[in-house]
């Protein structure tokens, strides 16, 4: 037999703000305990085009890459991410509530004609966040029932980790290894991720390696699949406010924002106070549009739009639009405005 390395998986992460390419601001690493198992196994990783590759010795058997008899046993795999990108929540649409990060799984398939997504919806939602604890101390109730769970490839009791200190019960986190955990005080359960180095990380990923629970990445005789599987996140989409000003503004009649050849999002301005508390000429779009890396709105101000005897005009061929560096805010209703200032 010939013993070489095959692509256990692949793992990328797209964004709908770069038309569902690749983000190169994620970094994608493996965690403290996977590093160490990952040596122990001699199981290799790189980046390749903003995909992180993930190599495992492999038997050549009637012509198919089955994984090494050496290795031929469950494994979880852990992942961190970390976003490089300070603006990343100026264009992602979902954001985890804090002490929480996002979380994905291969537990979590979800098989499209092209992709195999680590989670159950189209792109990252609400499902796809969790607690996160480093290494700490927790205090529990000293008179409370509690037990403790390791969720992974089969469930552990690792309630033993729990130890009775006078009037209280305390977990200490440094001696779990990591993974997600299920915390059940009188009945009451808390799920988190504990990772033992989570300084400046925004994500984790959980692989599972194991025929008889995950079969996407090897078949029940080991034989490889090598699956590329995806992180794909929503870009954010706001409601665009343009507030126009000028000292004679008067002078322009039937302002309107077209674009090109397609139905406009924009219709009649109407007079607005901007936050600098001059009056200000206010075209809203009608609905979200969505923010991306490459505009796909080519938005003009023309001027003396259905006005009889007028000749059209343009007074500005290209708009700006909003782009990651533009913050944006929350309206009175609860909806998210993108406000951009022009001065003719």
């Amino acid at each position: 037999m010939t013993i070489h390395y095959g692509i256990l998986f692949q793992l990328g992460i797209a964004h709908d703000f770069y038309q569902g390419g690749t983000d190169l601001s994620v970094i994608i690493q493996p965690s403290y305990d996977t590093q160490i198992l990952m040596k122990n196994y001699r199981v290799l990783s790189k980046m390749n085009r903003g995909k992180l590759e993930i190599a495992a010795e492999a038997e050549m058997v009637d012509g198919n890459s089955v994984l090494s008899e050496r290795i031929q046993e469950p494994m979880e795999l852990w992942f961190t991410l970390r976003l490089t990108d300070s603006y990343w929540s100026n264009y992602t649409d979902f954001l985890p509530s804090e002490k929480h990060i996002y979380f994905f799984s291969n537990k979590s398939n979800k098989e499209t004609d092209e992709d195999i997504l680590l989670h159950s919806g189209e792109r990252a939602s609400e499902e796809n966040e969790m607690e996160l604890i480093g290494t700490t101390t927790l205090e529990l109730p000293g008179d409370a029932s509690v037990t403790l769970k390791k969720q992974g490839i089969s469930e552990d009791d690792r309630t033993a980790a729990i130890i009775s200190v006078q009037d209280k019960q305390l977990l200490q986190t440094k001696s779990l290894d990591e993974g997600i955990y299920t915390l059940t005080v009188d009945g009451q359960e808390r799920n988190f991720i504990h990772l033992k180095n989570n300084a400046n990380v925004h994500g984790a990923v959980q692989i599972l390696v194991d025929p008889s629970s995950a079969n996407d990445i090897v078949a029940s005789d080991w034989t490889l699949q090598s699956p590329e599987f995806k992180i794909h996140f929503k870009n954010r989409s706001t409601f665009w406010r343009y507030l126009i000003s000028s000292k004679e503004i008067e002078h322009f009649q039937g302002l309107r924002i077209t674009n090109g050849s397609s139905e406009s999002p924009f219709g009649e301005p109407e007079q607005a106070i901007g936050p600098d508390g001059k009056e200000r000429l206010l075209f809203a779009s009608s609905e979200p549009l969505s923010i991306t890396s490459k505009p796909t709105q080519f938005l003009q101000l023309k001027k003396n739009m259905n006005i009889e005897n007028r000749s059209e005009g343009v007074v500005i061929d290209r708009l700006p639009v909003p782009n990651k560096e533009n913050l944006y805010r929350v309206g009175e209703d609860g909806t998210i405005l993108t406000d951009l200032f022009i001065n003719l």
